[in-house]
């Protein structure tokens, strides 16, 4: 330093420079002057030298403004000119000074001015600088200015140094806010949170200087001014949404003015409608950023989703559909980002204080809306765009499904609200599920309706039951089916009876003969009470085969001791039943049994019946066996399951082999396909360990897949039909379909999935098939897991054997072409690949193979051995391990 005041005090020869070379002296005889225990503070020292640089500049002499420019430089790299302890006053500290020193910076030339802007970056990137908010503002404030009226290059010189220091700035308050955070300094505020409170004059500095842009005041400074917010919203913790005056800050001001933004300026003459033309605002693509950063910081907060769902339909909904290139280009960088996907559509983990009830899928909605109106246009591009978007959701869904960038608190909050994959389905819309949310007058309307409806099914109930038996298991309904039955019995009624005229038609009651009723739904009784002191005895039962020939034996044993009691006691009334009967309306119970414990019915958990009177009555009246049961019979048997829980009285229920065998008949869970023993075989062969990390990820993959599937579907269906650049996205994001319905239970859903790629990938039409690479790998997810999706969705078999059909015919074509040698299969045995063997994967032989491009003849032969090997295990082995409805709706 003391050389370059040196060579300034040298070169100031000329009269009108002596106050800069008297100034020159000064400083350069006090830095003389310092020893190494008497020193004067830093800032004295700056201030000395910064008078000397300002007044150099001030000369606009390129000697003496390069002079100044590297005393500038030298300050920031001269140690005796920092401090970690700064006086009070901030205009004593380095920013201030520096900004003091080129507050010429307007009157310089460009060169200058990029030169001031880069030291202006130098301290900013300085891990040493003291600042507050204020000099910050000072600093954005020069940058604006300059900003406005500079050359490209000026221009990018401030946006650069106020990027960097709004980003060092936000990285100063979140040290300081983890060290109080980790030194639980409270009473700085809430875990140190309260240090981003700093930040409130920034932006509200920046909020205003927008808020002129929309009125058409300094419009030359929009873009720097929403880099810096993009900025500010990028270098944020996401921790940031607890501080209250941060969100408050966000839905009063920060968002309106970024919807507004999105609009033309307010004293325009212009109108703004949905037709205006994508181009005519250039900071459209900042602020598409800005609201992905949004999601990022305050997706989890409750309050603040209508705000978020306000910025994205002005983004994405608002514009007529060909004008949303630009915004679903920014959404799907958004949703490239798992953690993203999660705080987007994830559960709300700050829940309004308000009471208000918000919904979690309705940004994925809004969105998906978008994508599909975008995906009806007829350009090509836009339409290669939202397939893109589309496309990178089911990615971003099959990482999240795998328990993979979901932080523990998403985890902790999704398995506690979901239990199990059913609990997380998407029931649709957000409704009026209590009348809480109602408005008073709508709530008495619907009360004082709800009541006179129950009043009515409660005297409906009491005029029905008055003529059944008194037990209270047996006067709960009667089945309609028992009109048909029972009208010779109410046809020979004698008119004088003497009913009111107040029950109407007669005929149309349910009458039945009081003594006949009894004696069938006595015996019904008899032969719940016999099947609850038989079940204990199958408690040490280890195999499904030993249950189902004790349950067997249990029928016979049952009709042989009726026969025999009845013809011991000639006045014994008894009914008429066959063992098969017996056997299947014991599996029905205990089916039914089981179905209720696992909805919770008998824990009062739950009101959900799965299945009603009529149906159990069905289930063995239509089995296909000749069965002697009453449906009088049934109907009792069916409401004293209801009324007591026979398994766990019995204490069966925590019998694995009883649990398994009416698993397999599909008692339990009706979406079960596969028999029990053989998911234990593929559990043991995978040895997957189910994370809860897992567990949540699948959760929230199969509540977004079900909210968002008719769109994806009705999107992907154009982009099958698009051109060679939509076509290969299209068949990817189907493939990524079909791995997720496997992997979160959905398989019923993959029908329509199967049928598009079954028709993109088997092209009939041509004489000589040919492979390509992305039919490749679809015809693998097809025939790998046919099986277990097709069981779901009996529609999928079609495709499937279409699929089949199609490579026996490439089969056929490689096995009896000409050119054997052409296709490799004449290879000398030691040559032979190894691929050829069919054990190969196919992705593995497709390898870096573009997806439109032919694969070669070797590399064909190869793939087709592989997936003949697929479709031998899908008719032969596998299905040996499926239930019996999957393989009746596959030989249907």
């Amino acid at each position: 330093m003391e050389d370059l005041l040196q060579q300034i005090i040298n070169e100031c020869n000329n009269n009108k420079l002596a106050n800069l070379k008297s100034s020159t002296q000064l400083a350069y005889d006090l830095l003389q002057s310092q020893q190494s225990l008497l020193r004067d503070p830093a800032h004295e020292l700056r201030a000395k030298c910064f008078t000397v640089f300002q007044t150099a500049l001030e000369t606009k002499k390129s000697k003496f403004v390069s002079f100044a420019l590297s005393g500038f430089h030298r300050i920031l790299r001269d140690d005796r000119f920092q401090t970690n302890f700064e006086p009070e006053d901030d205009s004593l500290w380095l920013p201030s000074q520096f900004l003091q020193a080129v507050n010429s910076i307007m009157s310089q030339s460009d060169d200058t001015q990029v030169d001031i802007l880069k030291v202006m970056l130098n301290i900013a990137c300085s891990s040493y600088w003291t600042v507050n908010g204020r000099i910050i503002i000072q600093m954005l404030a020069v940058c604006c200015e300059v900003y406005e009226t500079g050359t490209e290059a000026v221009k990018t010189a401030s946006q650069a140094a106020a990027n960097q220091t709004l980003r060092s700035f936000c990285h100063v308050l979140d040290v300081e806010s983890q060290e109080a955070k980790d030194h639980k300094m409270h009473e700085v505020g809430s875990g140190g949170i309260d240090c981003f409170n700093e930040l409130i004059p920034i932006l509200q500095y920046i909020y205003s200087k927008l808020d002129e842009a929309q009125t058409g005041q300094n419009m030359a400074s929009v873009l720097l001014l929403l880099e810096g917010l993009h900025t500010v919203v990028s270098s944020l913790p996401q921790r940031v949404h607890t501080n209250s005056h941060f969100t408050k800050f966000l839905w009063q001001k920060l968002c309106p003015v970024l919807i507004g933004l999105m609009a033309t300026p307010r004293n325009s003459n212009i109108p703004f409608s949905r037709l205006q033309p994508p181009d005519t605002l250039p900071q459209h693509k900042i602020i598409y950023s800005i609201a992905g950063q949004l999601v990022r910081l305050v997706g989890c907060v409750g309050s603040l989703r209508p705000v978020l769902e306000s910025v994205y339909h002005r983004m994405l909904l608002y514009p007529r559909a060909p004008n949303r290139l630009d915004s679903i280009k920014a959404l799907t960088e958004l949703l490239r980002s798992p953690s993203r996907l999660v705080d987007f559509a994830g559960p709300l983990l700050v829940e309004d204080d308000r009471g208000c009830q918000q919904s979690d899928m309705a940004l994925t909605r809004l969105v998906m809306d978008s994508l599909q109106e975008c995906a009806e246009t007829k350009d090509p591009v836009l339409i290669s765009a939202t397939v893109s978007c589309v496309e990178t959701l089911l990615v971003t869904l099959l990482t999240i499904s795998k328990g993979q960038a979901i932080n523990h608190v998403y985890v902790t909050k999704i398995n506690f609200l979901y239990p199990t994959l059913k609990h997380a389905d998407y029931k649709g819309a957000l409704t009026y599920q209590t009348l809480l949310r109602l408005p008073k007058l709508y709530r008495d309307t619907v009360g004082v309706s709800e009541k006179g409806m129950a009043e009515a099914i409660e005297r409906e109930e009491a005029d029905g039951m008055s003529k059944d038996s008194s037990d209270d298991c047996s006067d709960v309904t009667d089945d309609e089916q028992h009109h048909d039955s029972d009208e010779d019995e109410v046809n020979s009624i004698p008119p004088t009876i003497g009913f009111p005229d107040t029950l109407g038609n007669v005929m149309s009651e349910k009458i039945y003969s009081k003594d006949k009723g009894d004696s069938e739904r006595d015996h019904a009784r008899h032969f719940f009470r016999t099947l609850m002191e038989f079940l204990p005895s199958l408690q040490n039962l280890k195999y499904t085969m030993e249950v189902d020939d004790a349950l067997q034996k249990f029928a016979s044993q049952y009709c042989q001791g009726l026969y025999h009691k009845r013809n011991k006691n000639s006045s014994y009334e008894t009914t008429i039943v066959n063992a098969d009967g017996i056997y299947l309306a014991t599996y029905s119970a205990l089916g039914l049994n089981l179905m209720l414990i696992n909805r919770g019915y008998y824990a009062s958990t739950s009101d959900d019946i799965p299945m009603t009177e009529h149906q159990f009555v069905s289930e063995v009246e239509e089995s296909g066996v000749l069965v002697y049961l009453s449906s009088r019979w049934l109907c009792e048997v069916y409401q004293q399951v209801l009324c007591l829980d026979l398994l766990t009285v019995s204490g069966c229920n925590n019998n694995q082999a009883i649990l398994n065998l009416l698993s397999d008949l599909g008692g339990v869970n009706f979406d079960n396909e596969v028999l029990s023993n053989c998911v234990k075989l593929d559990k043991a062969a995978l040895r997957q360990n189910t994370t809860p990390e897992t567990q949540a990820g699948l959760k929230l993959a199969r509540r977004l897949l079900m909210c968002c599937w008719d769109s994806i579907l009705a999107v992907l269906t154009v982009g099958v039909k698009g051109d060679q650049t939509t076509i290969p996205l299209s068949l990817q994001a189907l493939h990524n379909a079909t791995l997720l319905c496997n992997a979160t239970g959905l398989q019923k859903r993959s029908g329509t999935v199967f049928s598009l790629l079954s028709n993109a990938c088997c092209n009939g039409n041509d004489e000589k098939p040919s492979l390509i690479a992305s039919h490749a790998l679809n015809l693998d997810v097809i025939l790998s897991s046919a099986l277990e999706l097709a069981s779901h969705a009996p529609q999928s078999w079609p495709h499937v054997l279409k699929c089949c059909m199609y490579v026996t015919k490439l089969e056929h074509m490689i096995t009896y072409s000409h050119p054997v040698k052409k296709l490799g299969l004449s290879q000398d045995l030691n040559e032979t690949p190894s691929t050829l063997v069919g054990d190969g994967d196919v992705a593995t032989i497709v390898g870096d193979v573009s997806s439109v491009a032919t694969l070669t003849p070797t590399a064909t032969a190869s793939i087709v051995c592989v997936l003949s090997q697929h479709i031998d295990r899908l008719l032969v082995t596998r299905m040996l391990s499926y239930l019996k409805w999957p393989l009746l709706a596959f030989m249907t």
